[in-house]
Parts: structure tokens; sequence; C-alpha cells
């Protein structure tokens, strides 16, 4: 048996207001209202109705947590969550990315293979927004 990357469109993340301590237990410690959040694939077209998410960071290495429900256009909803990594010194640079690895659950059975994979994905930071390369794996 091989595991497979099938891609799965593109994830934009725009974000928000966001509130933040540093120095904290774990490091700095950050919670973000999201502007919004699309999905837009073959398979799957969409926008958040509702989204957020946390950051946590420590000297070297940040991780990123993302709960976001969708709608398609068809009227589906999506519940979309996923963390993510990266290292802060590359963020800082310009050249990091975030990889990410999640799943999406729904009740709707045109959408019902979701269920049953996990997503992957790539991103980068620009502008106010992380977009990420999407794929499931199959």
């Amino acid at each position: 048996m091989t595991l497979r990357l099938v891609p799965a469109g593109a994830l934009v993340v725009r974000t928000g207001p966001s509130w933040r301590f540093a120095g904290g237990p774990l490091g700095t410690r950050s919670v973000s209202e999201f502007d919004g959040v699309t999905w837009e694939g073959e398979r799957v077209r969409a926008r958040s109705v509702w989204a957020n998410g946390d950051y946590r960071a420590g000297p070297e290495v940040a991780e990123v947590r993302v709960r976001a429900m969708l709608e398609t256009g068809d009227g589906a909803l999506i519940y979309l969550g996923y963390a993510g990594r990266f290292l802060l010194r590359e963020l800082a640079a310009g050249t990091g990315r975030v990889i990410m690895t999640g799943r999406a659950e729904t009740a709707d059975e045109r959408y019902g293979w979701l269920n049953a994979t996990q997503i992957a994905g790539e991103g980068r930071l620009s502008e106010g927004r992380m977009t990420y390369d999407l794929y499931v794996l199959e």
C-alpha cells in the first residue's frame, strides 16, 4: 500500500485582529479572529462562516492551530481543523513555509469522502494572508 498526495486546491486564510502575550509558561501565545477562509479546488469550493486560530511560539519553532466552519456554494457545511509548524527565523526572513496537517468533516453526503481523508499542505505568509497548496492523502 502506498499513500498518494492528491492536489485539493488552495486554502487562503486572511488574518484579522489578534491578541498576544510573550513570556508565558510555553512562550508567546496569541489568538486571532480571521477575516475569512476560502478553499478553492476542483472538488471543494467553500467560504468560511466562522474561523479563528491560536499560535504558540518558542525560541525557534512556532505552531498554529486553525478551526473554520466553511459553507460550499451548494449549501454544505464543512468543518476544517488543522495544525501547522514553522521555523520563526525563516518566516521572519520571508523564506519560510508552514507545513500543515488536518482533517475535515461534514454530514453532507456529497462531500462525505472528506470524512475519511487526511489533509496536508504547504503555506506561505504574504500581505496579511496565509495561502496553502492543499492535498488529500489517499
